[in-house]
């Protein structure tokens, strides 16, 4: 079972076409695609495998925010058969509390899923701090516990836009393994975008050298505009995998028009843990090019790249729209700077203040939290 450093020498993905949710058709593509891979399940015979989903926010599934049930329910079942203990486990958005866990498992489908095939719901809010070597911005980090534990992580993640990292699927998907609010403490620490996504790159690395991870990319539906949570359904009609995270991530910044633009590949790259282009990924299935959406919306934040370098003022910021705020104050438990207040049941963001990591807008369930641009942004087409 490959663990350590061999995870960024193998550079092989898999894409294939899946136009829809059914669950046998995704139960028989992703066997397919790990046996192209060369993934050898019968490896997993009484081996605990973590199901780590990408479940942000108490969404239900048809909103493309969090990974679809039904390709969690393949992948659980293909485990199931080969014999593991599987346990699926997240650290969503806000507090990592069994109350809270319990309302995502249900409202995302979750629940359902564990029931119809058999694994197993995490329950357990511990986490351990653990020391990490070699990383370029953090060597320590808080990761949940059931991560800890397992012997494989399977990384079932969903093709999105992100308005601070640009696009989320495998690697930002793993820090969803820090719990509850401490993740607020990583956006404080790493303000800058790229201080933010070295300190992501080190805690991928960690994970994946010292277990067995195999990511799984819900693109069928993914989300484009102001994601990951504000944005609209977008088809893409794809599963992808990999054993390695940076490289599925190489793969679907190809597919949504990002190539060179993520930050976290950029410093991947940089490292070594992935090759300059996806031309050197050694790819099976279907060719990625079908796949490419030429017209994919990315978010406010990212557009018009040539203004970047325009004061704080001019550029893209959270703004909270006041008639759809309810006052809920997830916004400001979720604000790293603490400059959040509300104030006769609505938010206010001091925007002297703000580092721009969006947070709040990544956030809120209402939807409250825009993308403001500035007037200039809307001159220069």
């Amino acid at each position: 079972m490959q663990t350590g450093n061999e995870f960024f020498k193998n550079n092989k993905a898999a894409i294939s076409k899946a136009d829809n949710y059914d669950r046998e058709m995704l139960y028989d593509l992703i066997i397919k695609q790990f046996d192209l891979l060369g993934i050898d399940l019968s490896e997993f015979k009484y081996k605990k495998v973590v199901l780590k989903p990408n479940l942000l926010m108490r969404f239900a599934p048809e909103k493309a925010v969090t990974v679809h049930p039904d390709v969690v329910f393949a992948v659980a079942k293909i485990f199931i058969e080969a014999g593991a203990s599987v346990l699926l486990a997240e650290s969503p958005g806000g507090p990592y509390t069994q109350g809270h866990l319990r309302t995502v498992y249900k409202t995302s489908g979750m629940e359902k899923a564990s029931k119809d095939v058999g694994f197993e719901l995490n329950y357990d809010t511990s986490y351990t701090e653990v020391n990490t070597t070699g990383g370029q911005r953090s060597n320590k980090f808080c990761i949940i516990n059931p991560i800890l534990e397992a012997d494989c992580i399977v990384n079932l993640c969903k093709l999105k836009t992100h308005s601070m990292a640009l696009m989320t699927a495998a690697v930002k998907n793993l820090f969803g393994t820090v719990p509850g609010t401490l993740k607020v403490e990583y956006h404080s620490r790493f303000p800058k975008n790229e201080d933010f996504a070295a300190a992501i790159v080190d805690l991928t690395a960690y994970i994946c050298k010292t277990k067995k991870v195999i990511s799984v990319c819900d693109a069928i539906i993914g989300m484009e505009g102001n994601g990951p949570s504000g944005g609209n359904p977008k088809k893409i009609g794809c599963i992808i995998s990999s054993e390695n995270p940076f490289a599925l991530d190489l793969l679907a910044s190809h597919i949504i028009g990002t190539d060179n633009s993520v930050t976290m590949i950029e410093n991947a790259k940089a490292r070594g843990f992935i090759p300059e282009d996806i031309s050197d990924l050694e790819i099976y299935g279907d060719g990625p090019e079908n796949f490419v959406v030429k017209d994919f919306i990315l978010p406010d934040t990212h557009k018009k790249n040539i203004l970047n370098h325009l004061p704080s003022f001019l550029q893209p910021r959270p703004k909270v729209v006041k008639k759809i705020c309810i006052g809920c104050g997830e916004c400001a438990r979720s604000c790293p700077q603490k400059i959040i207040t509300i104030k006769k049941h609505k938010a206010h963001i001091d925007r002297k203040k703000c580092i721009k990591c969006y947070c709040c807008q990544e956030l809120c369930r209402p939807g409250a939290i825009k993308i403001h641009r500035s007037f200039i942004y809307k001159i220069v087409k």
